[in-house]
């Protein structure tokens, strides 16, 4: 019996990708060991991921719907959180299957080029890091693979529309537990919460997200496209989720008290509701709705987002500025080629030493010159600049029949927020970021929808 059920599976999906089930469940018992964990969760979370595994290797879709899915809905930033170990063991997974089936089918855009210099230009600054941790290496790298299977396993719009929703559920599950952490700290009071951060007469609710930031960066990117997509005649419920995950999302990312990302995300809103052709009406609606919010959000929103007038005056604006002096200070040390990837956060405490330790240097502009040079720079602007060729303009407004068109507009106006919330945050590491990068730059090489996408009528009158 034994021999016919391995025989089942061997013909079901090839003896191939079980040697990719093999590696990632060394993965996974090589990472639970690393920690320390005891016997008894390690044998039963080494079946689950076996059985999660080989149904992925079985449905590899469902694999892709589930890395965008953890994108937004949990914490994928460190390598010691279980959500991003369970996201490189699935990305793992289907690279695996691909390589070993031959199957492997790689969109080649310019922004593919110019991301996969950058990422070589990482590993080849780690010959002269001084002092190199290699798990940050690894950190950085796995962003990369996302962009891989995601180039190659999205080949139409419907495969695009498809991930989409996974991103929009993924943002109602983050806004769900947002939501129970304010529950919890209406019930128990915020000092018995872990979901918010209490200081200065602020609370930050994040949810599962342990850093709001973190949270607020990885959603904003999606909140045009979720608007957009309210616009493409899919079946109704599907309509609904884009609408409720724009909203939330956007909630979650103001009750998150994260400045950098409400300005960046009410640039983003502004620009896009531009292209309509109601624009007018809509830009003073949009004004109307601002002022009735500032007048029952809570006073620490406001208050936080009004300090950014203060300029020095305000302790986080002059711990950055000093963080961003220190960068340039380290940037002219290591100039032309950088002192080396992962190495900015760890010698940030030199150069300014009455802050905190191990620091960000909360700018993803400056980090880039500190730690790639000038080499890593150009090859980030020549990302930067492919991307914005992904989305040249066709149209000035949105166009009631071109559902391609109108995603394109969306994503000129999510690239923009993006590009200018980089000056506020360290997000290369991101794997939102290049979620969504990725996915703006294979946007225009997709198949037209000859027939309905995710159960739209095809009835072209219905556009």
């Amino acid at each position: 019996m034994r021999f016919n059920s391995y025989t089942t599976i061997k013909e079901r999906i090839g003896w191939q990708p079980l040697f990719g089930l093999g590696l990632a469940a060394a993965f996974i018992i090589g990472w639970l060991i690393w920690n320390n964990w005891s016997r008894a969760p390690l044998l039963a979370l080494v079946l689950l991921g076996g059985i999660c595994v080989l149904f992925i290797l079985r449905y590899p879709q469902l694999g892709l719907w589930s890395c965008a899915f953890l994108i937004t809905a949990l914490p994928t930033l460190m390598l010691w959180q279980v959500p991003t170990a369970i996201l490189f063991v699935i990305v793992c997974t289907l690279l695996f299957r691909k390589f070993f089936l031959g199957d492997l089918n790689w969109r080649i855009t310019a922004f593919l080029v110019w991301s996969s210099f950058l990422f070589l230009w990482w590993l080849v600054t780690i010959i002269w890091t001084p002092t190199y941790d290699y798990w940050r290496f690894a950190f950085n790298f796995y962003p990369f693979l996302i962009m891989i299977v995601f180039s190659d396993m999205v080949r139409s719009r419907e495969d695009f529309f498809r991930v989409l929703i996974a991103i929009a559920l993924g943002m109602l599950f983050t806004a769900a537990t947002v939501a129970y952490s304010m529950l919890t700290a209406a019930t128990t009071g915020l000092s018995n919460m872990a979901g918010a951060v209490i200081g200065k007469e602020e609370a930050r609710f994040f949810g599962l997200w342990n850093n709001s930031n973190a949270m607020a960066y990885s959603l904003m990117p999606f909140i045009a496209l979720m608007v957009i997509s309210m616009r493409i005649p899919y079946r109704r419920v599907y309509r609904v989720i884009f609408g409720v995950a724009a909203l939330t999302g956007f909630v979650c990312i103001m009750l998150s008290l994260t400045r950098g990302a409400i300005l960046c995300t009410m640039l983003m809103l502004i620009v896009f509701l531009s292209t309509m052709k109601s624009r007018w009406y809509l830009l003073s609606a949009a004004t109307v709705a601002v002022v009735a919010a500032i007048m029952v959000v809570p006073s620490s929103l406001v208050n936080r987002v009004s300090s950014l007038g203060h300029g020095m005056g305000d302790a986080s604006v002059g711990e950055r500025s000093l963080l961003l002096s220190a960068g340039w200070e380290m940037a002219e040390k290591s100039f032309p080629f950088g002192q080396g990837i992962g190495t900015s956060i760890a010698f940030s405490a030199d150069h300014v030493t009455h802050l905190m330790a191990n620091l960000q240097l909360h700018n993803s502009y400056i980090d880039t010159i500190v730690e790639t040079g000038l080499v890593g720079t150009i090859l980030l602007c020549g990302m930067i600049f492919s991307l914005f060729i992904a989305v040249k303009r066709h149209a000035n407004s949105l166009v009631l029949d071109s559902d391609s068109e109108n995603v394109r507009i969306a994503f000129r106006a999510g690239l923009i927020a993006v590009l200018i919330g980089m000056m506020f945050e360290d997000v290369i590491g991101f794997p939102a970021y290049w979620l969504f990068f990725t996915l703006l730059s294979i946007h225009p090489f997709l198949r037209d929808r000859n027939q309905s996408v995710c159960g739209a009528e095809t009835n072209p009158k219905s556009n």
